[in-house]
């Protein structure tokens, strides 16, 4: 099945998959919470047509993973001010409500990062917090990402550290 010929899923990965809605898109995990990387892989592993080629546990080992493996898609949990950093430096990045299972599927289809708000269902099955988001990111936005992030990040600091400056000056 080629990227234009599938769809999005209606409810699970399990009957996405069983409707033929990805086929082989290959994903890495990439997040600190063991708790997370085990729900997900355990939701993986009921979708056929979904393959986890990598687990990432830090930053540096995502890096590694992904540069080695070029995956389609690269699913992580994000707080408020690293998912601010990420829609900064995305091309088009979509904001998304549930179901967090469709955010596979979009980024896959669209090429473009998607922040998904979550839902009850996923939130349950993988630990992830109420201040938590879902973040994926697909192959066409991985070329230059960590940069771009490393350069939003400073931009922001320096910002930050200047209007504070300004505001104690007051």
């Amino acid at each position: 099945m080629t990227k234009e010929q599938t769809m999005y899923p209606t409810f699970s990965p399990l009957e996405a998959s069983h409707a033929g809605a990805v086929a082989g898109v290959t994903v890495v995990i990439a997040d600190d919470h063991q708790l997370f990387r085990d729900g997900v892989r355990a939701l993986l592993a009921s979708a056929p047509d979904m393959e986890l080629v990598a687990e990432a546990g830090t930053g540096d080992e995502a890096v590694i993973q992904v540069a080695a493996l070029q995956p389609d898609v690269v699913l992580m949990v994000c707080n408020s001010q690293q998912a601010m950093l990420v829609g900064e430096a995305a091309s088009a990045p979509r904001l998304m409500g549930a179901p967090t299972c469709a955010a596979i599927p979009m980024a896959y289809n669209e090429g473009r990062v998607g922040v998904s708000l979550g839902c009850i269902t996923n939130r349950i099955r993988t630990g992830i917090k109420p201040s938590e988001m879902v973040v994926t990111v697909p192959r066409e936005e991985l070329a230059g990402f960590t940069e771009k992030l490393r350069r939003r990040a400073k931009a922001n600091d320096e910002v930050a550290h200047a209007v504070t400056a300004m505001l104690k000056a007051k």
